[in-house]
């Protein structure tokens, strides 16, 4: 596989090391919204090759033993996600003596993976069920493990800095893709996943709407053909017509909002329908939603045993998710004011029966709330009402025609205010009912 020049040619670099570009794409077009994705240029029937990648030309922790100190490391450490960004930054290190150079200065040059947000960006997510650990996370990867592999092996990672690992995370993240790690001498597979960076398929973006996708990708694995080995390859063919001008995609999976935010550092359209939809309530917002109730018990020390077996069975983060597609009233929430509005006989019941459960059981049948009463419905009515008023304080806070990171975080909490509405409109009728 050859080296190229200093800003060499993608399409080139791919087709003269075995691969294929169909001739009708644009690798680098502009989409309608802006964004960088691939376009057809002509029309392109149903079944043409679009790309066809050669696993020589992708980055990866290789399973055969290497000579090199660090990438021995790398095949030995336990976080494929770490050696794969290491790896990276060691490509990247080289420059134009890489073999992987044109993969590389295709890349952009920054990435919206929310655990490299700022403390300024990331504080509007807090209020949505985004995991709120996620840019300590980041930190902690790079402070206790990262630098650690860097000191031991400066050769390969020279000048080692969080900017440039938080980017190299940020394309490993938002760029891999999964295959289970296979042993192409002995056919074994082992339980972890070899991640694979796909030059070329990794600029086709993603929709949720089956009619808008036109492709698929496949993996053929290595194989042996007359006593020698033949590499695996990825492919794409088009799945149906592709009309000129339009952009190429498929799907990244069936992922939430707050899914496709946390590992692509995108949120789709608010006018793109939803097959899913889910958000945070947090046990504060359901403490504000037993209040009324509590207050003319008076304050006592039941509240503090409560909150702990809240914590202990069904919110250990402080926060429930809510669905439009789950039951109402939501089962966490509903768990969660019986057992604050309860007395101790109703908060022993629900321990009991939560002790009692075996969540390994696949046959166990899970723990079921105490009979559901007006008080039970109106608090949780109440709950998801203080969790939709803070999410509007963070929406008030965010523009939507703001910069791409405030931009998803606006759209992310408008989102999850749609759906908190939903469910409280659900609870709402159900207690009328």
């Amino acid at each position: 596989m050859s080296a190229t020049g200093s800003t060499p040619d993608l399409r080139q670099w791919i087709t003269c090391n075995g691969g294929d570009v169909h001739a009708d794409i644009d690798l680098f077009g502009t989409t309608e919204g802006g964004y960088r994705g691939i376009i057809a240029t002509r029309e392109i029937a149903e079944g043409e090759l679009l790309l066809r990648i050669p696993t020589p030309l992708c980055m990866h922790v290789p399973s055969s033993p290497s000579e090199a100190p660090a990438m021995r490391a790398l095949q030995s450490h336990p976080n494929s996600f770490l050696a794969s960004t290491m790896l990276l930054l060691a490509e990247s290190a080289k420059g134009a003596a890489s073999p992987f150079h044109a993969h590389i200065t295709s890349m952009p040059s920054s990435h919206d993976c929310p655990f490299a947000w700022s403390e300024a960006e990331f504080s509007p997510l807090l209020e949505t069920d985004i995991d709120p650990g996620l840019r300590e996370a980041g930190l902690e990867l790079y402070e206790e493990a990262a630098r650690e592999l860097a000191s031991r092996y400066p050769q390969a990672w020279p000048e080692f800095t969080y900017e440039r690992f938080a980017w190299a995370a940020g394309m490993v993240q938002s760029r891999t893709f999964h295959l289970q790690a296979t042993n192409w001498v002995t056919g074994g597979t082992s339980d972890g996943c070899e991640l694979y960076l796909l030059p070329g398929i990794d600029m086709v973006n993603h929709s949720s709407q089956a009619e808008q996708r036109s492709t698929e990708l496949r993996f053929t694995p290595d194989r042996t053909a007359g006593g020698e080995r033949i590499p695996g390859e990825f492919t794409m063919l088009a799945s149906r017509a592709i009309s000129p001008g339009e952009e190429i995609l498929f799907t990244y999976g069936d992922l939430s909002d707050t899914e496709l935010l946390h590992t692509y550092g995108f949120v789709e359209g608010l006018d793109v329908p939803r097959s899913q939809g889910q958000a945070c309530v947090q046990l504060a917002d359901v403490l504000t939603g037993c209040g009324g109730a509590r207050a003319q018990r008076g304050a006592s020390g039941s509240d503090r045993c409560a909150c702990e077996a809240i914590r202990a069975y069904l919110a250990p983060a402080d926060a429930f998710q809510v669905s439009v597609a789950g039951s109402i009233p939501p089962t966490g929430l509903l768990f969660a004011v019986q057992m604050l509005l309860g007395g101790k006989k109703d908060l022993q019941t629900i321990c009991d029966r939560f002790e009692a459960w075996d969540p390994q059981d696949a046959d166990a049948e899970q723990p079921k709330p105490l009979a559901v009463k007006k008080e039970h419905l109106a608090a949780v009515g109440a709950a998801l009402e203080s969790a939709c008023a803070r999410v509007s304080a963070a929406i008030k806070g965010l523009q939507p025609d703001a910069a791409p990171r405030a931009r998803a975080a606006w759209m992310l909490c408008m989102l999850q205010h749609r759906v908190l509405e939903k469910v409280k409109q659900a609870v709402e009728q159900a207690a009328e009912s």
